[in-house]
């Protein structure tokens, strides 16, 4: 019932991300989501009978990433496995070279309230993604295990690596 309700917030996540339909501090179009729906919108171009594809790619993103990147949760997993720590320190610092190479261009183009606002939150979702991973290696059970991998999938999903710049 736990994985359930977590892919369930993580589809609402997903969804959430692109809300607005253009960057804003709870909806940062991220690039997780953005990727895959731009393709779909690629791929189904003027098609009227796939016009769902991409509005539904949201939703998916979180749950795909959660059970890609861990699908023994589904079965009970309890423990964090090494590549989790090594997925979450190569994130983290390409969090900082996101911010890092696109802050001026953010300025620019989205202002600066929303830039200090994700840039905020996206340093928050990190240190709290940091804290459950560490506890949930420290004290294995199913329940820390699950909540672990459900907030990094959720931070991928919601606000990581927010778009920064014009729209095309």
């Amino acid at each position: 019932m736990l994985t359930i309700a977590a892919l369930v917030a993580l589809a609402a996540a997903g969804r959430f991300s692109i809300s607005e339909g253009v960057p804003a501090a709870w909806a940062p179009l991220p690039l997780a989501v953005m990727i895959p729906v731009f393709g779909a919108m690629s791929a189904t171009g003027e098609a009227l009978s796939l016009r769902w594809l991409p509005q539904a790619i949201p939703s998916l993103v979180g749950p795909v990433l959660f059970i890609a990147w861990y699908p023994q949760l589904l079965t009970g997993a309890s423990q964090v496995p090494r590549r989790t720590l090594i997925g979450l320190v190569v994130m983290s610092a390409l969090t900082a070279i996101h911010f890092v190479l696109g802050w001026d261009f953010g300025l620019q183009c989205d202002g600066r309230s929303y830039v200090v606002a994700v840039a905020c939150a996206n340093v928050a979702a990190i240190a709290a993604c940091w804290g459950f991973v560490i506890y949930a290696r420290r004290r294995p059970s199913f329940e820390a295990t699950l909540l672990a991998h459900a907030f990094v999938s959720l931070w991928l999903a919601w606000i990581a690596f927010p778009w920064l710049g014009e729209l095309p």
